[in-house]
């Protein structure tokens, strides 16, 4: 698998390397990386691994995305970086013959993914995927600790990689836990002084090792701008092996998709409900949570009857790209939509019409 800029006109044209892709962060012509194709999945394969751990789970999806690493190797990574449960906990009872046939998993973005599921009205109406239940108690860990253990394994002997992440707070404390004692990286958090909470701003500045958090007169726009600078100067970029952890990497948002899967086949398996053509899953999250729109679709792309996005989430997630398209993409966007949403729609034009109708 090899990765495209969302600025180049013709994809095909130049494409890039995992590593290329994941130490640049953002592309030379300032895009964001995209993969050349959406692999499709062996549904089958994805419950039976879920049977057995989520790592296991994870490292046969990633290695449909990574496949410059064997499965085995994946498996290490994955069982390094999610070494913390993710359950699925049923948060209401069922719903009454007169109520609307309709149920969800999930929840807010800083804790838990959240999808809305029509089930039948004999089963729990509501459950959570909780996504809390890492190091820093914040859904980020997945993607942080995920792109952590893989860096590490990216990095040259002979040059260190430099990561550099702007933080309000959650970010900086998932990425320092994440990349912690990781060989070969360098972490350097700059987070605005006195506007985090006194814990996360512990979580960034009491770990040593490779990890630099620096405090910055001024806010957090101001430390993204010091970011973006550094990251903007191609010359100073190459020579220190600079990348970002933010969002926009593909080794933070890719692994984001890994729980939507889980999350489906646990609740299939609480349910005990076969899948019907009556019973799609439809992804849900705070609009605010980008990344977790991004993260959903590798799963909204497998074959009916397997989940799709609702048209509202499809019409809200189009009108922001449109504006984005406005913006000429100049904009610092904080996640990766543009990069895998662009894609969906290509492939699937019917969504774009059907939303924007």
């Amino acid at each position: 698998m090899r990765f495209y800029s969302t600025r180049e006109k013709n994809p095909a044209a130049r494409l890039f390397s995992l590593k290329e892709a994941a130490v640049m962060g953002l592309a030379p012509d300032g895009g964001l990386f995209m993969p050349e194709r959406i692999p499709q999945v062996d549904m089958k394969r994805i419950e039976e691994l879920s049977s057995r751990s989520f790592p296991e789970m994870a490292a046969y999806l990633a290695s449909l995305f990574f496949d410059e690493f064997s499965e085995s190797q994946l498996l290490e990574v994955c069982r390094a970086a999610f070494d913390f449960p993710i359950p699925l906990k049923c948060v209401s009872a069922a719903q009454s013959a007169s109520a609307a046939p309709s149920a969800s998993f999930a929840s807010a973005a800083c804790a838990c993914a959240t999808a809305s599921l029509q089930q039948s009205l004999s089963t729990p109406a509501l459950y959570t995927l909780e996504l809390f239940h890492g190091p820093t108690f914040a859904f980020k860990d997945v993607g942080a600790r995920f792109m952590g253990q893989m860096l590490g394994r990216l990095a040259d002997k002979e040059k260190r990689i430099n990561v550099l992440v702007a933080t309000s707070g959650d970010t900086g404390s998932a990425v320092a836990q994440g990349f912690w004692g990781v060989e070969g990286v360098d972490v350097t958090i700059l987070f605005p002084k006195g506007k985090v909470s006194s814990f996360q701003e512990s979580q960034m500045t009491t770990l040593g090792k490779n990890i630099h958090p620096v405090a910055v007169e001024g806010c957090f726009d101001d430390c993204q701008r010091m970011v973006k600078e550094l990251l903007g100067d191609k010359e100073f970029s190459a020579r220190h092996s600079l990348t970002s952890a933010n969002s926009i990497n593909i080794l933070r948002w890719i692994p984001q998709s890994f729980y939507y899967f889980w999350g489906y086949c646990q609740w299939m398996r609480a349910t005990g409900q076969p899948l019907s053509a009556a019973q799609q899953p439809q992804a849900a999250q705070p609009q605010a949570a980008q990344s977790q729109a991004a993260a959903q679709q590798p799963l909204a792309l497998q074959p009916s009857p397997y989940p799709r996005l609702s048209p509202r989430q499809r019409h809200t997630i189009l009108r922001q790209l449109n504006r984005l398209a406005q913006w000429g993409q100049s904009w610092w966007f904080p996640v990766a939509t543009t990069a895998i949403l662009r894609q969906v729609c290509w492939q699937r034009r019917w969504v774009c019409q059907s939303a924007v109708s």
